[in-house]
């Protein structure tokens, strides 16, 4: 006997720049917003794994959909850099993240996967044999249900320090680390629109804002930017993602 089968759609594959422009479906991605750059586009295709750097490797998961996401296998009180995204797109139900992109975003995603039929298939009654005088026919035997969608990690607030707490699917957590860029020089005082300049070793001056989350401290002690001295000795830290926006403040006079 014959049945109808629906044909099965493929989704899209999930880019952490965004879906090309033929996509057939929303992207199954986390991703997080912050100032966009020139960027080139990843190649589509030719995986190279043994191009991989560790922190690369650690953050693709070793199983696929439908497996439920795993935290990486790391000792305890490891912290793990974010590493940039592969020069390529993740592969059919591969788990992805966190990874960082030339945009100045980061985020996780999934491969592409198969959807769920749209229709369902028709069913026809089983011959079997008569017993007792009831129906000669059996109970269908329903179609398999479909796998569970895939399950995203939960990113917790990123410290000043770029640091962030990451709950898998698996239940178990890692702490994943920004990277950081950090400046040396004089504060230059603090303007009406809570902008300052930061005066370099070299006499070099760049404007600079504060993070939502920014720490600040004078002579160690933690203060608020209403009480920063002008002309005091600066070292500012902040994430590489949005170099001008500091976290960290530490000045001495």
């Amino acid at each position: 006997m014959r049945c109808l089968r629906s044909s099965l759609p493929i989704l899209a594959l999930a880019a952490l720049a965004g879906a090309p422009a033929n996509a057939q479906s929303p992207l199954l991605y986390v991703r997080h917003k912050s100032p966009r750059v020139v960027r080139q586009p990843p190649i589509p295709t030719l995986p190279q794994p043994a191009s991989l750097t560790a922190e690369q490797k650690l953050a693709i998961a070793p199983v696929r959909w439908p497996a439920v996401w795993p935290a990486p296998q790391v000792p305890p009180g490891r912290v793990l850099m974010v590493p940039p995204q592969p020069n390529w797109l993740p592969q059919p139900g591969e788990y992805w993240g966190p990874f960082t992109d030339d945009t100045g975003a980061w985020g996780f995603e999934v491969g592409p996967m198969p959807a769920a039929p749209t229709d369902a298939a028709p069913t026809l009654p089983v011959p079997r044999r008569v017993s007792l005088g009831r129906s000669r026919f059996g109970a269908v035997a329903l179609p398999p249900a479909p796998p569970p969608p895939p399950r995203m990690p939960v990113a917790g607030p990123v410290s000043p320090d770029g640091r962030m707490v990451v709950t898998y699917p698996d239940g178990n957590q890692v702490t994943w680390q920004f990277p950081m860029v950090e400046y040396r020089g004089a504060f230059g005082g603090l303007g009406p629109d809570e902008a300052f300049q930061l005066i370099d070793l070299y006499g070099r001056r760049g404007r600079i804002t504060f993070a939502t989350n920014v720490r600040i401290t004078v002579n160690g002690q933690t203060t608020d930017p209403s009480h920063l001295p002008a002309g005091a000795h600066a070292l500012a830290r902040a994430l590489r993602l949005t170099p001008t926006e500091i976290s960290v403040l530490d000045l001495t006079r």
